[in-house]
């Protein structure tokens, strides 16, 4: 991986393939993926490997709530195992000094995403019953800044 650095509008075409590579339902639009580019409240990370991007992540950041959101992580499977997801949640935390911490949803059978927060000092919160398009359900992590 080469850089981690703020998403910019030229980057829409390869978020639009990334999120068509990574999901199968819930896939963000280039209306959504750009208004998260835009918005002041939301922080759209990239990370970018050989001038391409391997993945992202979107975290809101609501001056109106407590704990900041991680909205949608992804990294294209042939960057997978890289450590670039970490990386991106990693640089995320710098940019969000003012909340008391990070709340996130998961795939209930997303067990390598499951790892991965874990690993980063995220705690099971509860199960979101019918939470993705599919009516599948989500586990929601939370992790406390000290």
């Amino acid at each position: 991986m080469d850089a981690i650095r703020k998403a910019k509008e030229q980057d829409i075409i390869e978020l639009c393939a990334i999120e068509k590579a990574c999901f199968k339902y819930d896939i963000l639009s280039k209306k959504s993926l750009r208004n998260f580019i835009n918005h002041k409240h939301h922080l759209f990370l990239v990370a970018e490997h050989d001038k391409k991007i391997a993945g992202y992540l979107i975290t809101l950041i609501n001056s109106r709530h407590k704990m900041a959101r991680h909205y949608s992580l992804a990294v294209l499977p042939q960057y997978r195992g890289q450590s670039i997801g970490k990386k991106l949640l990693l640089a995320s935390e710098s940019y969000i000094t003012s909340k008391q911490g990070i709340k996130l949803e998961v795939h209930v059978e997303n067990k390598p995403a499951q790892d991965l927060y874990r690993s980063m000092g995220f705690s099971f919160s509860k199960i979101k019953i019918g939470y993705y398009e599919d009516s599948s359900n989500a586990i929601e992590m939370i992790k406390f800044f000290n």
